[in-house]
């Protein structure tokens, strides 16, 4: 926890030691000092997932059917595109700036130009880049052959531009209501009526139901499957693909029960812990927070080792630790979506009729809980 917690008052007060740490970002950091170039492109991951099912699936060793692996291959190939364009669009403005350094250091004794070294880093990252963007352009030509649709090789870039350009829009009208929400909670400790933490973390049944699962799939395993474990292979080599697609399907269902939990700690927690600062935070509530917050932590760790066990249908589990938590909240976020249209629609029907609507909203709760 960053904090350290001092009791005065029968409030607890924190004082802070040190920044929350945040999710690791595909973004490049925002500084005026050279950029770091990482050594590895951003995609790495990606463009080993994607070369081992294409290999699977050349060979016809691939688990899926065809028309899955060649859905797979384009979301690969999507994926390497939007982890490479921001910093794409960061070599340029990495390049203007030391342009301009080397421009002032001309002028004024006190600029410092760029070194050698910056110019170098920069120039090997770039080479990187363009390496992958013509890979993944070739890639996208072939598939766009085998799937009976040439001429996709061409499209990839454009189309990822115009994806990153829309999720850049997005992700900017987010932070917006972020920052509103930030300040209505604030306010709402201030006041005494922010709503309490819970007091224990959701979807234990779930948690249970998956373990329960998982045991009685593992039971009595053939002696190629134990040898496959005893080698750490993944599900599909162990259980096969249907068994593990069933793992997979309880495992998301153990996610949706805290994705909940997770939103609110990441809208609230800065809040809570400025709150908390100032004496507006009782010591219960304050426990319970610091409860949450490790017991997330925890399972959502837990969550992405079970994610790269299972891997894919293909057996290939690289990355699949790292996607499973983004899938859970795309489709919290439809559920929520449908449900908000399935209301509208019960209202517009039964404009009058406040306990049918009612009755409704229960009903398609029940079934997103489930």
């Amino acid at each position: 926890m960053i904090l350290k917690a001092k009791k005065k008052g029968g409030t607890t007060r924190r004082t802070q030691k040190n920044d929350r740490k945040m999710p690791h970002s595909v973004f490049p950091p925002k500084s005026k000092a050279a950029t770091k170039f990482p050594e590895d492109l951003p995609s790495a991951a990606a463009v080993k997932c994607y070369e081992l099912l294409k290999a699977s699936l050349i060979s016809k060793r691939c688990t899926a059917t065809e028309q899955d692996c060649k859905k797979q291959l384009r979301d690969l190939l999507m994926e390497r595109c939007r982890l490479q364009i921001p910093w794409m669009q960061h070599i340029q403005q990495e390049r203007q700036r030391l342009r301009a350094a080397a421009e002032r250091a001309k002028w004024s004794s006190c600029a410092t130009p760029p070194t050698a070294d910056d110019v170098g880093q920069l120039d090997n990252f770039e080479e990187k880049c363009i390496a992958e963007s013509l890979n993944v352009k070739e890639e996208a030509e072939w598939l766009g052959r085998v799937d009976g649709a040439p001429g996709l090789g061409a499209r990839i870039w454009p189309i990822a531009f115009e994806l990153h350009a829309k999720a850049a829009k997005l992700n900017s009208e987010k932070e917006q209501l972020l920052r509103n929400h930030h300040e209505k909670t604030l306010k709402a400790y201030a006041e005494r009526t922010a709503k309490p933490w819970p007091s224990e973390l959701p979807g234990i049944a779930q948690r249970v139901s998956y373990e329960q699962l998982k045991a009685s799939t593992l039971r009595d395993l053939s002696a190629p499957a134990q040898a496959a474990m005893l080698q750490s292979r993944s599900a599909p080599h162990i259980i096969g693909a249907p068994a593990s697609r069933q793992l997979r399907a309880a495992l998301m269902a153990r996610c949706q029960q805290i994705v909940p939990v997770i939103q609110r700690l990441q809208c609230e927690g800065k809040a809570f812990n400025t709150a908390a600062t100032q004496g507006q935070v009782d010591d219960q509530d304050a426990a319970r927070f610091l409860m949450l917050e490790t017991n997330t932590r925890v399972e959502i760790n837990a969550v992405k080792a079970e994610a790269e066990w299972l891997s894919d249908d293909a057996g290939i589990s690289i990355g699949m630790g790292d996607h499973i938590w983004p899938a859970a909240l795309e489709i919290h976020a439809k559920k929520r979506a449908q449900i908000s249209k399935q209301i509208q629609v019960a209202q517009i029907s039964h404009p009058q009729d406040k306990k049918s609507t009612y009755r409704c909203v229960d009903s398609l709760i029940a079934d997103v809980i489930d």
